[in-house]
């Protein structure tokens, strides 16, 4: 299947990540997973509590992507294609799961409204914005579909080297994105990480535009 990414809705439904925005993906999983024990706890009962083969290598692989991700933004060696291939993984399951996981809570919530006695405007606002998990959902589904059909696999992932200045200003919009809605705004574990994770790509994307100075491995 050829992929055209100058077409828009190819770069909406097989997406590409460079080395900066797996990067920032793994500081929001690191921050996240420090900041709220309530993610802990679930991570604890999936793979400490219920021990599962699968699960478990499931899990060293999340790791061994994310340690890559953490590592090449800061070295120009050249990715090969098993790290690629792992790095993919990452971050596949790293959107599939805060966009989930998220989706699940706020139709939880919404769900809640609805049976609740409201306003006949308020019921079809609510509604309208649970259009939004649900999008969340099925973005995350298709991810997993496009990586276990091998639809996208090495190609999505690319050589395009980040400056330590774009890693350092890049890590502080980022962090402050996650201070805003932690202790800002307080907001659940999930739609923190969720939105942590979505803005990964597009601080990447504005901070390597008029900072551009990255090269090819």
């Amino acid at each position: 299947m050829k992929v055209d990414y100058r077409n828009p809705n190819d770069r909406l439904l097989f997406p590409r990540y460079n080395e900066l925005a797996l990067f920032l993906m793994s500081i929001s999983f690191i921050l996240v997973f420090f900041a709220y024990d309530e993610l802990q706890t679930i991570l604890d009962k999936f793979f400490v509590d219920r021990f599962d083969l699968r699960l478990f290598l499931l899990l060293v692989i999340f790791v061994l992507g994310m340690l890559l991700s953490l590592y090449h933004v800061f070295t120009e060696r050249r990715k090969n294609d098993f790290e690629k291939r792992v790095m993919l993984v990452f971050a596949v399951f790293v959107n599939a799961f805060s966009g989930i996981a998220a989706g699940i809570h706020i139709l939880t919530d919404a769900f809640d409204i609805l049976s609740a006695d409201a306003s006949y405007i308020k019921l079809v606002v609510d509604s309208i914005l649970m259009l939004f998990p649900i999008w969340n959902m099925a973005n995350g589904v298709l991810l997993l579909i496009l990586l276990r059909l091998d639809i996208i696999g090495e190609q999505n992932i690319t050589d395009e080297n980040a400056t330590r200045f774009q890693v350092l200003l890049g890590s502080l919009i980022l962090l402050l994105v996650f201070l805003f809605c932690y202790t800002i705004l307080k907001l659940h574990w999930t739609i923190t990480f969720s939105i942590c994770v979505a803005s990964a790509a597009d601080v990447s994307g504005i901070v390597q535009g008029p900072f551009s100075g990255s090269q090819s491995d």
